[in-house]
């Protein structure tokens, strides 16, 4: 069929009138290797006449070049004769005789014109047993075919033409051209051509061709014809020239390399390259030595319409083990450019995409050092539970892979042990793009404790950032494992010193570790897991809401882990995108979403020995997860991204007397509690004026209009409060009205003038504050803020509570005075989850003191003052 569409085509062209075309008188004195220059001089409208210079390279070089200079006078093309091959209903005229360019190779021919031209000629001799391949599209024009009425070419007959269109490996359209015996004849392009580049697939004794043009397509030619825009040009990459030498870091052998970038102000300034190569290497080339890259070569495979240059020459590392590698450079670089070289065989697998900038196919680009490659595969896949983009090719695959972005890290790993394959990485420039910094991950603790006969094991996550104090702060920890323990590793200390998390391990500080991925900073702490053999349920409980869970696993073969809460995957020991675990590495591991009966739970499950890091999102005061399966043994440890230190709900159950939860005492029967602050002990004050030196912040949903809240100092809502100096309370309603109090034990400098002033004891003395007023009668849920201020030293505090319970009869304090001041009400906006309470809501805030004999004295002042419990304001 494609015979007969060309053989047709060219009937067809009898219909259409035929144009002059100008042909190339070619140099036969080469220019420099393997590159020619020939004169096209065209005919304008206007009856001038311009003269442009045509450029071709050949990769493989040439057989031989006519022209001027020119040792062949053949008139290979028969110019002239009757019924040419090369005359038809779109050429008129024949090439001039003796004018060819001779190839025997097959190779990469490109052509250059120093003016743009409209429309290419390109006739060909003798191209049996070969065929051409272009990246533009063409129409045959004439044959040496008697068949068709032309005169046979000087070699002979041709026949059964054969055009094929597809695909090049770089996914543009590739258009190919054969034909039986000896072919001669004309292919032409349409278009406006700078540059044209075409390849022969055969090494063949010998084949020919000349190029011609219908005219020059500027203006000053006369024709008028569009300018095409022209394409981004290529950039120059900066590659890193590698030192041979070794250098070690925290234990870790490294090669280094230098890429030179110029920067603003004419000046050019080094970026440090850093490699990690576990696996080891075969060599590093520092600039001597062979030249792997032939850089300068003709149609490199390593420039492309992206890059203009070729690595520097003799700059390669050559591996040999399939391994992890990671790049780290001294400051943020602009895209990178991996140039490779000889990974027959291989796979190149990333966590990053990219785009097949150049390939040796020898169609567009030469082949490379070790030969030529073919059938380029960019796989996407999530079989290991991170999503990675691997390629691989045919045959001796050398060329080039561009990854967009910002980086100061980069990891590939190669997945086959083979002797040798190679690399060498550039970039564009320096960015001005930072990447998002390591996030530091808090992990639980368990130094000093011990699992209880209840199941009942007690951590801490210690210096965690507070956001109200800009302080470190710790957060306690409750864990309950009702089927009990292998081990609890407690720290460098404790019985089992085994570092299971390969925290220490020098091959990957851990550099490639399963528990960070590419975007946490540090490996859980050495010796600290949890191991267990049975399944049960696992809950956690915080004393302060945190943020974002990374729960890291070791060895979960065969077991699964179900969660209500989704995940992401940080990192898994999989060998590709992270270094395998402890006890080896998992072949894939995956989440599974099952919904039923409206519950979703979401399954974490690997094959092999899976290792690595799962991040849960959102806010947690408690955290459960359920191990399906008895085995062996299973290990885990847990961190947080961070704390908002808002204290959870407080429950007394109804039926219990008294029921201990963080710390905290409910005395009294149906009584739940929201703890607000935690005991600061008495501290000197380094800064002036007034300080904040606590923020809490929780809510609470009121059922009843007018329920009573206290403020008092316990969860049992027996003892008073204290401020050094001021708490300043603020609550603000479902319909968004702010009330609030300053509660002083000292001074009243710090006091919001908004709102009103209530003197309280130095002392947690019998009673409470009612702050019922605070409320306004409203029902729904409530923010409640506490502040604490101080200026003069010292300062102190204990903890702070919000409780209600059906039978809390509440006992305000004697001593409580409320002094005059004033009140307002604003909206303000207010969100978040509250807490459903009972009838009565206590608020409690206690304190260490300083002198019983001052706290008496004080004690005995204000309880003489008539306590009033005036409302802010009237709801």
């Amino acid at each position: 069929m494609r015979i007969i569409v060309l053989l047709l085509s060219i009937a067809y062209l009898a219909l259409i009138d035929a144009k002059v075309a100008y042909f190339t008188y070619w140099n036969a004195t080469a220019v420099s290797t393997n590159v020619y220059t020939g004169i096209i001089t065209v005919d304008c409208p206007n009856g001038a006449s311009t003269s442009l210079t045509i450029r071709i390279t050949a990769s493989r070089g040439v057989n031989f070049v006519q022209g001027v200079n020119g040792a062949d006078k053949t008139d290979y093309f028969k110019s002239g004769s009757d019924k040419s091959p090369y005359t038809s209903s779109l050429v008129d005229n024949d090439p001039p005789p003796a004018n060819m360019v001779s190839l025997v190779n097959g190779q990469v021919i490109q052509i250059d014109l120093s003016s743009p031209v409209t429309g290419l000629i390109f006739d060909f001799v003798s191209l049996n047993g070969n065929t051409l391949v272009f990246s533009n599209d063409f129409t045959l024009a004439s044959l040496g075919d008697t068949s068709t009425g032309k005169a046979c070419g000087y070699f002979g007959c041709s026949s059964t033409p054969v055009k094929k269109a597809y695909d090049s490996s770089l996914g543009t359209p590739l258009f190919s051209f054969s034909a039986a015996t000896e072919p001669h004849g004309t292919l032409v392009f349409d278009g406006i051509f700078t540059r044209f580049i075409f390849s022969a697939t055969v090494d063949e004794n010998w084949y020919g061709f000349t190029f011609g043009t219908f005219g020059v397509a500027t203006p000053a030619s006369g024709y008028n014809l569009p300018i095409p825009v022209p394409s981004p040009a290529p950039r120059n990459v900066y590659y890193s020239n590698w030192n041979s030498a070794t250098i070690t870091e925290n234990g870790v052998t490294k090669y280094t390399g230098t890429i030179n970038i110029p920067r603003s102000g004419g000046v050019t300034a080094p970026v440090t390259v850093k490699l990690t190569v576990p696996g080891g290497v075969s060599f590093v080339q520092s600039g001597t030595g062979t030249d792997y890259l032939k850089s300068g070569s003709p149609m490199s495979p390593y420039r492309s319409s992206v890059v203009a240059n070729d690595p520097p020459a003799s700059s390669v590392v050559g591996l040999i083990n399939a391994q992890i590698i990671t790049l780290e450079f001294s400051e943020p670089v602009e895209s990178l450019v991996l140039d490779f070289i000889s990974i027959n065989g291989n796979t190149l697998v990333f966590t990053n995409d990219f785009t097949l900038l150049s390939l040796g196919d020898r169609v567009i680009s030469d082949c490379g050092y070790w030969g030529c490659s073919a059938n380029p595969i960019r796989t996407v896949s999530d079989a290991r539970g991170i999503r990675t983009y691997s390629f691989a090719a045919s045959g001796e695959p050398h060329g080039a892979l561009l990854f967009d972005g910002s980086f100061t890290k980069f990891t590939f790993a190669t997945t086959l042990t083979e002797n040798w394959h190679g690399f060498t990485i550039g970039t564009f420039g320096v960015s001005t793009v930072v990447p998002p910094a390591l996030i530091p991950v808090y992990y639980f603790n368990y130094t000093g404790s011990s699992i209880s006969a209840d199941g009942v094991l007690r951590a801490a996550i210690n210096d965690v950032p507070n956001p109200n104090t800009n302080t470190p702060s710790k957060v306690d920890v409750k864990i309950t494992l009702p089927a009990g323990v292998n081990l609890v590793q407690t720290g460098k200390g404790g019985s089992n010193t085994e570092d299971y998390f390969k925290t220490n391990v020098a091959a990957s500080p851990y550099t490639n570790s399963p528990y960070v991925g590419s975007t946490l900073l540090n490996n859980p702490p050495a010796a600290q897991l949890i191991s267990i053999a049975k399944a049960q349920t696992i809950t956690i409980e915080f004393s302060y809401a945190v943020t974002d869970i990374v729960l890291d696993f070791v060895s979960i073969n065969g077991n699964s882990y179900i969660f209500t809460d989704p995940f992401t995957f940080v990192g898994l020991g999989n060998g590709v995108t992270s270094a395998c675990g402890y006890w080896g590495c998992t072949t894939s591991t995956t989440q599974t979403v099952v919904t039923t009966g409206g519950a979703t739970t979401y399954t974490l499950k690997g094959d092999g020995e899976p290792h690595g890091a799962i991040l849960f999102k959102g806010t947690f005061f408690r955290f459960t997860f359920k191990v399906a399966i008895d085995e062996y043994w299973n290990g885990f440890t847990l961190g947080v991204l961070g704390s908002t230190f808002i204290a959870p709900p407080i429950t007394c159950l109804q039926s219990q007397s008294s029921y201990v939860i963080n710390g905290g005492t409910c005395s009294a029967t149906g009584l739940t509690c929201v703890r607000l602050a935690s005991a600061i002990p008495q501290k000197s004050q380094s800064v002036s004026g007034c300080y904040l030196f606590a923020y809490t912040s929780s809510q609470l949903t009121l059922d009843t209009p007018g329920q009573k809240v206290y403020l008092s100092s316990d969860a049992g809502a027996t003892l008073a409060p204290s401020f050094d100096e001021v708490g300043v309370l603020a609550v603000t309603s479902p319909t968004k009205a702010l009330r609030g109090g300053n509660y002083n034990s000292y001074q009243l400098d710090c006091s919001n003038g908004n709102f009103k002033k209530v003197t309280i004891p130095t002392s947690t003395t019998p009673g409470a504050v009612d702050i019922t007023s605070l409320f306004g009668g409203e029902v729904g849920t409530f923010t409640i803020d506490l502040s604490l201020y101080n200026k003069y030293n010292p300062y102190s505090t204990s903890d702070a509570w919000v409780c209600t319970g059906a039978n809390l009869k509440g006992a305000t304090i004697a001593g409580a005075v409320e002094e005059q001041g004033t009140s307002s009400s604003q909206t303000v906006v207010s969100t978040g989850d509250g807490y459903s309470f009972n009838s009565v809501v206590l608020l409690i805030a206690g304190f260490s003191i300083a002198s019983i004999v001052l706290t008496i004295a004080i004690f005995a002042i204000v309880i003489s003052v008539k306590f009033s419990s005036k409302p802010l304001e009237t709801p």
